[in-house]
């Protein structure tokens, strides 16, 4: 692993086999969407500058329409192979941590009425999982239904699966899809 100074006192990781052909380039620090990255200056020539973020130049990969690189630990400048990985734009919808106005502490938990409700949103469609007496609960069945739909790479709130049981028995989840007509294959 080696690392490479950016702008604005700021620092990329990358694996020591990608580091020869990153360091060829300029890189530069930019924010999007409140998470830093690194890219560079494809061409300057039109009206309008292109870039290429590390990611994609570290995959070797173009843009591409509902296609989007993950950093699974969620910083935007570890751009090691092992942290980087390619997913449809509904799995890493799931990776996205709580929203910055949250109340509940919990993502996909909100309060409805003095009960806490669990929910998601899956294909453009809201997925209701239930409703709870406390919000540990809500965002224990929120965790157990984004494990089993989108797999390990789904952002949940609680770090230990195992610790909190997070295994949903395969006619429970079954029932859930006939109750909500969500298709497993969507994914």
């Amino acid at each position: 692993m080696r690392v490479i100074g950016l702008n604005k006192n700021s620092h990329v990781i990358v694996d020591d086999d990608d580091y020869d052909r990153v360091m060829e380039h300029k890189w530069s620090l930019v924010t999007k969407s409140g998470c830093e990255y690194s890219h560079r200056c494809v061409d300057s020539r039109r009206s309008r500058q292109v870039h290429q973020t590390l990611h994609y130049f570290i995959l070797g990969i173009k843009p591409k329409k509902g296609l989007e690189v993950h950093h699974r630990d969620g910083d935007g400048l570890n751009n090691t192979k092992a942290n980087l990985v390619v997913l449809n734009r509904i799995q890493h919808r799931h990776t996205r941590g709580k929203p910055s106005n949250n109340t509940s502490g919990y993502k996909g938990v909100g309060k409805r009425g003095d009960r806490w409700v669990a929910k998601f949103k899956a294909r453009g469609l809201w997925v209701h999982v239930g409703y709870f007496n406390t919000a540990r609960e809500a965002a224990i069945a929120h965790d157990k239904f984004s494990v089993k739909m989108f797999g390990k790479d789904a952002r949940v709130n609680f770090e230990s699966i195992d610790e909190l049981d997070k295994r949903i028995g395969d006619l429970e989840f079954a029932r859930f899809c006939e109750r909500t007509k969500y298709d497993p294959t969507w994914t």
